[in-house]
């Protein structure tokens, strides 16, 4: 069987993360494995040079506006030349352009949602929102969520479509030494004592880092001997760093950009945040839930699934002072914490493996082939 993914741009994300993910686990099954980007940015590379050496064949076709009249062309031309069994599609304009170019050139497709997909503001945005909802309604041969509450939220949206749920996965990072951990601590913060408070990902507003800052102000004035490990790049870097600034916590606050190391930092910190305000199913949660760690998060997509009291803390989005309590109760009952993160790990390992969401996939792709012929 010939799989193709089909993306809007191989810059890192959750979702990118995922094609890899399939790429691995497709090297011990008969499955050849195209990506199809429908963009080529600057910080693709580190994502490229990964699923060629899982042997993926990359095509990036540099459709740079939705609008483009020779993206589906281009798109049925890649799928009929490539002899593509089955094409899934990841986030929205490939979403729309993939399943109309499966239809046209006789492909099944799979369309993945990723996200809760909060109503946007603006008639372009919400044109593309509504055309998406139509598209996947009538035109997909099979749409997934990642998460239970990606399909809940989507549910009304697209009526009597059914979908299925296919959790994202998450692959057990390999263990670091304690001599590895202690390296790290010492290079981060240089006091091995200080409390390593850690958040990933893409810094946008819907993240919620603002609030998280606002959070360790009140962390720090406790617990002074805290650090703010903040990993990622976006488009509000600049502005974080000056509200840093401004709350005082500059110096207890560390800005690191991307990094490739990041389950090592997951194994070498303490506690791990997160302050979103939208998400569908973290994988940066479930990484962190899956090396143990003591978690606070905001109760927003599959967060509920995730936690419970058993396995973390969480509090309502936009709630700084909840943020700052739940890191002092993290800091301040150790033992508790530490069952915390065992019983997060153990859950991960039991219900979100990378051979279980393959099993998934290929029963649905093997569904929707049949019911072709």
């Amino acid at each position: 069987m010939h799989v193709a993914h089909l993306i809007d741009t191989l810059e890192i994300g959750g979702a990118q993360k995922l094609l890899a993910l399939f790429a691995d686990e497709a090297r011990t099954r008969d499955l050849k494995v195209t990506v199809i980007s429908l963009t080529s940015k600057d910080n693709n590379d580190r994502i490229i040079a990964d699923l060629k050496s899982l042997g993926v064949h990359i095509i990036v076709l540099s459709i740079y506006k939705f609008y483009d009249p020779t993206a589906i062309p281009k798109l049925i031309n890649v799928l009929r030349r490539e002899k593509i069994n089955i094409l899934q599609t990841h986030l929205r304009h490939s979403n729309i352009l993939g399943v109309l170019a499966g239809r046209l050139s006789g492909v099944p497709v799979v369309a993945t949602l990723h996200s809760t997909h909060a109503q946007p503001t603006g008639r372009l945005y919400r044109f593309r929102f509504l055309l998406e909802q139509y598209i996947l309604r009538f035109c997909a041969n099979r749409v997934i969520a990642v998460g239970r509450m990606i399909e809940e939220v989507n549910r009304a949206r697209l009526a009597d479509k059914a979908m299925d749920i296919v959790s994202n996965p998450v692959r057990p990072f390999s263990p670091i030494s304690e001599d590895k951990r202690q390296l790290i601590r010492k290079e981060i913060a240089g006091d091995l004592a200080r409390t390593l408070i850690l958040t990933v990902g893409r810094l946008k507003p819907e993240k919620g880092i603002q609030d998280l800052l606002i959070a360790f102000s009140g962390v720090h004035e406790k617990h002074s001997s805290a650090l703010l490990l903040i990993v990622g790049d976006g488009e509000i870097l600049n502005e974080l760093k000056l509200q840093a600034v401004s709350l005082g916590i500059n110096d207890d606050v560390l800005f690191t950009g991307s990094r490739d190391d990041v389950p090592a930092l997951m194994q070498a910190s303490d506690i791990y945040v997160s302050s979103s305000y939208r998400e569908g199913l973290s994988l940066a949660m479930l990484e962190a839930m899956s090396v143990a760690m003591p978690i606070i998060a905001t109760k927003v997509g599959d967060t509920e699934f995730l936690l419970n009291e058993e396995r973390g803390l969480m509090v309502m989005p936009h709630d700084s002072v909840g943020l700052a309590d739940g890191v002092c109760y993290l800091i301040e009952n150790p033992d508790k914490t530490n069952k915390m993160g065992d019983a997060a790990r153990a859950f991960v390992e039991a219900n979100y493996s990378p051979g279980l969401w393959m099993e998934k996939l290929l029963g649905i792709y093997e569904q929707i082939q049949n019911a072709t012929y």
